[in-house]
């Protein structure tokens, strides 16, 4: 771009334009004069124009050498004039395309460091909802694994899957910011930078997927068994009752009694003082109690002693055996469940760790994230620094 005083130097007059400008007007100027001064008598033969032709010839002979002399004189100051005019506006287009050229270059420049920006917002904001999400997903596994037999829910912090508005940023704006202000390791850092939150964005989402499916399952499946515990303990109910019409032998009726008290000595565990709900009944304990109790108790009538069975057992205690498979199986479905977010869990705050391989070893979501966010923030600041120090 040419400077002001260069342009400046364009539009000036030099001295010797200037001169031959004064040297054109003094020869017009003398030229009126000449005629006059010329065919005055003079001492001089040589310098003697008086008796020389006709007056009107001796004019015009005079006076024209003057007037083509600055004629000649004005149209080479005019060619002149009109080079530099050019010369002055070939500049000032060059400086103005170069103008234009600066103020896009600072428009991209500023778009770019806007998604810059708007990256290194997201991704503070992505860290902050891991570090909340993580004490959640710690107590969903612990609770699963001291309480497989219950309904766990994993709460989820307002902002949780905000990554997934970075992910919908334009990818080749965000590389060329990348490029445009972390030039060094630009590609590594991003193809960091999207591999991560692609993952992260799965990770979640999977996550979340695997444990509504879950829960839900769970719930279901929780809600039948104590369906069908009441209607086992109906059935224990209607034989005590009516044991007049119908007569049990002692055995049988020693042993439904157990079934129920046993029964009601899990449940109160889980009621207050106050006889309210103070958590969900523990079906592992009851299982393994009451209704293990029960069958053990009513096989052995039924094969050592048949005369005192009673075949309307039979049901209770298909119901009963059902119940604790049932238990069982939703028992080992929430520690595997448990596991799987225990794993993802790790991932995200430790990493992955080969105890055969450390080369194999991967940093963990958050580390990475947080390296990510520092290498961003830093090279906006040193931005900001080098724009200051430039005004």
């Amino acid at each position: 771009m040419y400077s002001e005083k260069e342009l400046e130097e364009h539009s000036k007059w030099n001295w010797w334009t200037i001169g031959l400008l004064i040297l054109a007007f003094i020869a017009l100027i003398f030229s009126f004069f000449a005629p006059k001064l010329l065919v005055q008598p003079s001492k001089s033969e040589a310098l003697d124009f008086s008796r020389t032709g006709q007056i009107g010839d001796t004019i015009g002979g005079i006076m024209n050498p003057f007037v083509a002399i600055t004629g000649v004189i004005l149209t080479f100051l005019a060619f002149w004039i009109q080079f530099q005019a050019n010369k002055l506006q070939y500049k000032q287009n060059v400086n103005n395309r170069e103008r234009d050229f600066a103020e896009k270059k600072k428009e991209k420049d500023e778009y770019l460091k806007d998604n810059l920006r708007l990256v290194h917002f997201d991704l503070k904001e992505i860290i902050r909802d891991v570090k909340s999400n993580l004490p959640l997903l710690k107590n969903f596994y612990e609770m699963e694994n001291s309480k497989p037999v219950q309904t766990n829910i994993l709460k989820r912090t307002a902002q949780s899957g905000s990554f997934k508005n970075v992910l919908e940023m334009n990818r080749l704006v965000v590389f060329n910011a990348f490029q445009r202000y972390i030039p060094k390791d630009s590609g590594t850092l991003f193809g960091r930078y999207q591999s991560t939150l692609e993952h992260l964005s799965a990770l979640f989402e999977n996550l979340h997927l695997v444990l509504d499916n879950h829960v839900t399952k769970k719930f279901e499946e929780l809600t039948s068994i104590v369906t069908d515990l009441k209607v086992a303990l109906d059935l224990a109910s209607g034989m005590i009752s009516k044991k007049d019409v119908e007569p049990i032998s002692p055995e049988v009726l020693d042993l439904l009694n157990k079934l129920i008290s046993e029964y009601y000595l899990v449940i109160n565990e889980a009621l207050d003082e106050n006889g309210n709900i103070r958590e969900q009944t523990n079906l592992v304990k009851l299982s393994e109690t009451a209704l293990k109790n029960f069958l053990v108790k009513s096989l052995s009538i039924k094969k050592n002693d048949l005369g005192k069975y009673d075949f309307r057992l039979e049901e209770i205690e298909k119901l009963i055996s059902s119940i604790r498979k049932r238990v069982f199986k939703v028992r080992q479905d929430s520690l595997k469940v448990a596991q799987e977010v225990k794993e993802q869990y790790d991932q995200l705050l430790h990493g992955i760790q080969y105890e055969g391989d450390e080369s194999l070893n991967q940093e963990s979501i958050l580390s990475t994230l947080e390296s990510l966010e520092k290498a961003i923030g830093e090279a906006l600041e040193q931005n900001t620094i080098k724009k200051d120090k430039v005004k």
